[in-house]
């Protein structure tokens, strides 16, 4: 008896801003992702080369697509430059048509305006071999949870950029404290004093006396959830990486989980 082989394929429409947001927000670590297909929606995760940033994110199929058919659970890895880049030359009017056929191993991308009906098509090759991306490890409960309002939180990190890249976040009775510079020499550059109109809420640790990161991608991440939700989490504990969530949800139940793993900077040695 010769088993048949099931033609897996995907066809997907949503309007070209949604998607826009979404390509944006999965293309944060990396542009390489892996994008996992079930009937209920999709789950897509990426790492950045130097596996300091992981993100992971599930979209409920019903609450974010007009059109969402799935011949069968599939699992493919792209590059989503591409796909962002035909994407952004859409119109308002817009609507996207997201095609993936498993065995020509392609996703097709069609730009259509409503209006005057006409459209433009993309198709770029499925990439094969991605490695899998390992969930971080949480070993232990956080100890340290913050919460921000997105923009003014921007604000702060855009004046910390001017100092450097390398951004510690200090904890005290008195407050939370920034401080940008080359820390490695010990050379400061920018010290901020948290305004306390900037946390909505804070639980810290007395055993956790800072906190320390790259600043561009703690800075990306913060810019990107903005579309997302107005508050911003963030979640840290020894041997822990630091966690981001956005509160608040702006698209409702359509994100299921949004959630982003930093890796800390260690302290320099004494």
């Amino acid at each position: 008896m010769q088993t048949q082989i099931v033609r897996k394929t995907f066809v997907g429409q949503l309007s070209a801003d949604v998607m826009k947001s979404v390509l944006k927000l999965l293309g944060m670590a990396s542009s390489k992702v892996i994008i996992h297909f079930t009937n209920d929606g999709l789950s897509v995760k990426s790492m950045d080369d130097k596996h300091v940033m992981y993100e992971e994110i599930d979209i409920v199929q019903a609450q974010l697509f007009d059109v969402y058919e799935l011949s069968d659970e599939m699992e493919v890895g792209t590059n989503l430059g591409f796909l962002l880049a035909w994407v952004e030359r859409s119109g308002e009017d817009d609507m996207i048509i997201w095609k993936i056929d498993g065995e020509k191993h392609e996703i097709t991308i069609v730009a259509k305006d409503t209006k005057e009906k006409q459209g433009r098509k993309l198709s770029v090759a499925v990439v094969k071999g991605l490695e899998k991306f390992p969930h971080p490890t949480i070993t232990k409960p956080y100890t340290v949870e913050l919460e921000f309002e997105n923009i003014g939180f921007q604000n702060v990190l855009g004046d910390c950029s001017l100092g450097g890249n390398e951004l510690v976040m200090q904890f005290s009775k008195d407050g939370i404290f920034f401080k940008c510079g080359e820390l490695s020499t010990g050379e400061i550059n920018i010290d901020i004093a948290l305004d306390a109109a900037f946390i909505k809420n804070h639980k810290l640790d007395k055993n956790i006396k800072e906190l320390r990161v790259h600043l561009d991608y703690l800075s990306s991440v913060v810019g990107s959830l903005s579309s997302f939700g107005d508050v911003v989490s963030i979640n840290y504990g020894i041997d822990n990486p630091i966690t981001l969530k956005v509160l608040e949800q702006k698209m409702g139940d359509a994100i299921k989980n949004l959630m982003f793993c930093i890796a800390p900077l260690e302290a320099p040695e004494e």
